[in-house]
Formats: C-alpha cells, structure tokens, sequence
C-alpha cells in the first residue's frame, strides 16, 4: 500500500486496499486509505463516503482532516471548516489540520486567518507537504505573484512526483504571462499521470490551464 504515496499505479493500489479491506472490514486506518485510493482514482464523491465512513470506526484529528479535504474538493467549505476545525479541537497540534483550515481560509477569502494556520502548521512541522504550496496561495490571494512562484518552485523541488503542484506552479506561470513555462508543467503533470487517467487528466489541464497547454 505504499504505492498509494506515488500515485503512480493508482488502479493497482485500490485493489490491494479493497482486498485488505475484505480481510479487516473494521479497521479504520484501512478506511481511511480506501478514501485516498478512491480519490488517486478520480472518485472524490466516493471518497468522501470512504472518509465519513472510516470516522464512524473511529472520530479522529487524521480522519476529521481527511473529510475536510474532501469536502473543500466538494465546495463545501462550510463542512470543510467545521471538519477541520473538529481535529484540531480534538488535537491542536495536528500540523495537517492546520494546514487544511489555511486551505479551506482562502477559499473563503480570510487571508490573514490562513496566514496564521500556515504558520502554526510550519512551526509543528517545517517539511509538512503542501506547506510552501499554501505559502505560495496565500500571496497569489495578495496579489504577489512573484513570491507566490518562488513558494510553488520550492514545493515542486520538495514533492517533484505530485502533479497537482505542477498544476498550481502552471496557472502562478500563466498569470505573469511565463507561458513556455506553464505548458512544460502541464506536459510534466502528463508524465506523471497514469495510462488509466490520461484522457480525465487532460480535461483537467484544459479547465485549469487552457486547451492551448496541450498542443
């Protein structure tokens, strides 16, 4: 199950989870990678099934954060809120937590609230994944777009195999007008997209970056 971390072999990973699941129907630990596998898989909607349902084997801080994320994915931002905002009264030092509340803070335009979050999240724990994407969202929200590049080139060098950060830095590129460099984004997030979700995952790179980032 390690694999669910590369997302490279999305498919295979659902179905090794799916399996164990089979074998542990109660575990939520299991739960909550089903909902990660679900979601690598293109099902947000039944991820977040997976995730309501691994909260009902066991309410906390990692499976209230799980919802959330899932739910902000949703729009809703308002269970979103609550969501995280449930893990961290249950665990304040839950740095992700913190994290997801930054996320679901700009979102709904209260910059400086996030700010806040993304630097209780960077003090708990300073190599946190995301954290220098949510640095760079903050100062795109502010309109400082050249720093909000310089945070999104240090989060692709910290996470080189995630496309969604590809996909961030390359609509950061667009908006300065750096198009060279939006479409080699959007051509490393196809390298890193497996077979089975080429044909979804270019759909996704026409809604956030334009039809003209894949000729």
């Amino acid at each position: 199950m390690t694999r669910l971390s590369n997302q490279k072999e999305p498919d295979r990973a659902l179905h090794e989870v799916e399996a164990a699941l089979a074998l542990f129907p109660s575990s939520p630990i299991l739960r909550s990678v089903h909902a990660v596998a679900l979601a690598a898989n293109g099902g947000m909607a039944q991820g977040e099934e997976a995730a309501r349902a691994a909260l009902q084997l066991r309410s906390d801080a990692p499976r209230y954060n799980n919802l959330a994320t899932y739910l902000l994915e949703s729009g809703d931002a308002d269970g979103a809120q609550k969501a995280a905002s449930r893990a961290l009264s249950s665990t304040p030092d839950y740095a992700a937590a913190h994290l997801t509340l930054a996320s679901v803070l700009l979102a709904r335009g209260k910059d400086e609230e996030a700010l806040a979050e993304i630097a209780s999240a960077e003090k708990l724990a300073p190599d946190l994944p995301g954290l220098y994407l949510a640095y760079a969202q903050y100062h795109a929200a502010k309109g400082q777009l050249e720093m909000a590049i310089d945070y999104a080139e240090r989060e692709v060098e910290r996470r080189p195999d995630q496309p969604q950060v590809y996909l961030s830095l390359g609509r950061l590129y667009l908006a300065t007008d750096r198009v060279e460099d939006a479409k080699r984004c959007a051509l490393k997030v196809l390298s890193l997209t497996p077979k089975s979700r080429l044909e979804q995952m270019r759909k996704v790179i026409a809604a956030v970056l334009g039809e003209e980032m894949l000729q």
